[in-house]
């Protein structure tokens, strides 16, 4: 699904945000940057970015810009 997203959109670089492994995998097949949410539900695996909480993420994505 998410492979579908970045073809109808055009999408070059997106990012998947989520707090599960479930999210984190779908990220990983489709070949999208995923972020961890830690704020959320779930637990990952492996190293990957990681927010306590989204001003944290929208203050590291304004940084970038």
């Amino acid at each position: 699904m998410l492979t579908n997203i970045k073809k109808e959109y055009s999408l070059v670089n997106p990012v998947y945000i989520g707090d599960t492994a479930g999210d984190q995998e779908a990220a990983t097949l489709a070949n999208v940057e995923f972020i961890h949410a830690a704020y959320g539900f779930g637990k990952i695996d492996g190293k990957t970015k990681s927010f306590n909480s989204f001003p944290a993420i929208v203050e590291y994505f304004m940084d970038k810009a």
